[in-house]
């Protein structure tokens, strides 16, 4: 009712009042950057009327005369609503802002109230310089500490590894004084088998002449006698 009541007094002391009068956004609109946002209006009374009005196009601007973008195109004007997207980026430096119907048959523009936008909340914001270098350092100090905890990890298995297969100087000297000492032990059985063998043959010499010379000798002395 009050809306009716106020299109009339519009009527009535501005005779300049064109078909369209915008009912959506009003100054307590809040829309969502990136996000749907309903636009609505209404037909005033006065000529030109709607089916007389061709070629709307609806522009939002930041302030009053900062153009960001254009909404909508070639509207028809009896729809009385339309449903737009927000533009995702949005000045963080303005609070108000506005939409203008811009119809080209008959030339005319129409504002809409003041109205505010909030930020999209899957906006994402840049990191300042001053965190991205201290990402980089962070990751530069933890890849230098890994690398400094590889190349000791490898020093000691090597190590490890080295020291397992090359004996100490004093394995060394013990393993080589028990070579030399199994190499005396040998020659010295070497030798005393060597001085068994010895004896062991002079005994067969003394057996076989003994079985064949002694004996036919004594029988030929017993034979004799």
């Amino acid at each position: 009712m009050w809306l009716v009541l106020l299109l009339q007094l519009f009527a009535l002391f501005s005779p300049s009042l064109t078909a369209i009068f915008p009912t959506k956004p009003v100054s307590s609109t809040v829309y969502t950057a990136g996000a749907p946002a309903e636009i609505t209006w209404l037909e005033d009374g006065r000529r030109p009327l709607l089916n007389d009005t061709h070629g709307v196009r609806i522009d939002l601007y930041a302030g009053n005369t900062t153009y960001l973008a254009t909404l909508a195109r070639d509207l028809p004007a009896l729809a009385l609503k339309t449903t737009v997207y927000m533009p995702t980026n949005i000045p963080k430096n303005y609070h108000t802002y506005i939409l203008r119907f811009i119809v080209s048959e008959p030339a005319m523009t129409i504002y809409t109230s003041d109205f505010a936008i909030n930020p999209s909340p899957f906006t994402v914001r840049p990191r300042s310089s001053s965190t991205s270098r201290s990402s980089t350092s962070s990751a530069s100090t933890s890849a230098s500490a890994s690398v400094s905890a590889q190349s000791v990890s490898t020093t000691t298995v090597t190590s490890t590894v080295i020291s397992r297969v090359l004996p100490t100087s004093s394995a060394q000297g013990s393993n080589s004084r028990s070579l030399r000492g199994l190499f005396s032990l040998g020659r010295h059985r070497r030798r005393r088998s060597l001085g068994e063998g010895r004896n062991y043959i002079d005994i067969e010499k003394v057996k076989f002449r003994l079985v064949f010379i002694g004996w036919p000798a004594l029988v030929g002395l017993s034979m004799a006698l």
